[in-house]
């Protein structure tokens, strides 16, 4: 098959597996947590997930990119990036426990949420089975097992008001698909002779990736705790179109990685900088939905919110858009150039935005967000744009055989 209608049609299959999936999150398992428990709760609910968020799509990440980049340099077992996750949950397990005895919640929900954690780590790094194998069409029907799921999960919900059930039923259906499809349970729980050179190579980008999705659910826990939870509601309520385009960004970057690193191809100059060109458009057009989706949006699922929305919905969405292309940029920045350069981009993006965003949030409230989001994710570009140019075009070598 033609290698650009492949492409196209994995491509295809990832974006339709990948909105199906927050489709489902955004219109009907978000909206009806929001108006079961109310706007205080949903705005306390809306924080515990962005800190189980943080740690398991960044543990996830980080070990299948690692494992889908470094496949041509040494070979990777399922056992060295299994045995790295176990390790790393277990860390973020008694850290999450630690953090959350200071909350005003029930060691029930302290447990569940340590549970939430490692199977949305795990579902997350199952998804490079797929990657490696160009199987997007299963990668399809994982996405759909995952999908019904959380809906199966919310329906259980209403029942019983665990506001984590829906979580709990649908990252564990995916976890329980890769590993009934997948080579996901060849001797998990063992390392092998790579576990050194692995962890090694993964450590920078757990970092990494640790403080972009820090950084991206931040806003909830410095509004929590500066304005209270009733604006976490809204502020996440005017970026959820956006961040629903951050969120499908990780796995479809995932597709284009997949590629790049499958074959002794390489990326010159010239085609990063179509790449660029063809990001930034995107970003552009996208952005120009999300100013007519979002009052739509905001109108149906969410009106109590409606009003705030519309006073912020620009800045914030503009930051969004901002937060995907960068990332879609820096992950393809990933395949041809050390892996430290994404964590030391991380590492100043990071540190730019908590300071912006403390401080304008305590000046100018929930708008002062949305500029700390938008200037920070511009430096962020900027910066990836700029180490991609840097140096010479790198050949990877061939690939070994699993």
């Amino acid at each position: 098959m033609d290698f650009k209608k492949k492409f196209a049609g994995d491509f295809s299959l990832t974006f339709l597996g990948v909105l199906i999936y927050n489709g489902a999150l955004q219109f009907i398992i978000y909206p009806m947590l929001s108006k079961t428990l109310g706007n205080d709760a949903y705005g306390e609910i809306l924080y515990y997930i962005g800190i189980f968020s943080i740690t398991s799509i960044a543990l996830g990440l980080s070990t299948a990119n690692t494992r889908l980049v470094q496949r041509n340099n040494y070979e990777i077992s399922n056992g060295d990036c299994m045995s790295f996750n176990f390790i790393i949950l277990a860390i973020m397990s008694v850290a999450c426990a630690v953090l959350l005895s200071f909350q005003k919640i029930s060691a029930l929900d302290i447990v569940m949420v340590i549970v939430v954690q490692a199977l949305m780590a795990i579902r997350t790094y199952s998804e490079v089975v797929y990657k490696i194998a160009i199987a997007f069409k299963r990668y399809l029907y994982f996405y759909i097992v995952v999908t019904v799921g959380y809906i199966l999960g919310i329906v259980i919900f209403k029942f019983c008001n665990f506001w984590w059930i829906p979580f709990i039923c649908g990252e564990g259906l995916g976890v329980l698909f890769s590993f009934l499809f997948t080579d996901l349970k060849n001797k998990p729980f063992f390392p092998f002779a790579s576990f050194k050179k692995y962890s090694k190579s993964a450590t920078p980008l757990l970092i990494s990736y640790f403080l972009y999705y820090l950084v991206m659910n931040l806003d909830r826990i410095i509004l929590r705790n500066i304005l209270g939870p009733e604006s976490v509601g809204s502020y996440y309520t005017a970026t959820l179109i956006g961040k629903t385009a951050a969120m499908i960004v990780a796995p479809l970057s995932g597709v284009i990685i997949g590629y790049l690193t499958n074959d002794d191809s390489k990326m010159d100059k010239k085609q990063f900088t179509k790449f660029n060109f063809i990001a930034v458009i995107g970003g552009l057009l996208f952005f120009g939905l999300t100013l007519i989706g979002t009052p739509i949006f905001t109108k149906i699922f969410y009106p109590d919110y409606y009003k705030e929305v519309l006073h912020i919905m620009f800045l914030v969405n503009f930051g969004q858009v901002m937060c995907f292309v960068s990332e879609l940029i820096l992950n393809v920045v990933l395949t041809f150039r050390h892996e430290k350069w994404q964590m030391v981009i991380q590492i100043i993006y990071a540190a730019i935005f908590i300071i912006l965003a403390i401080v304008f949030v305590k000046t100018i409230g929930v708008l002062g967000m949305a500029i700390a989001t938008a200037v920070a994710n511009g430096l962020r570009l900027l910066l990836a744009i700029v180490i991609g140019y840097a140096g010479k075009d790198v050949q990877k070598p061939k690939q070994i055989n699993e």
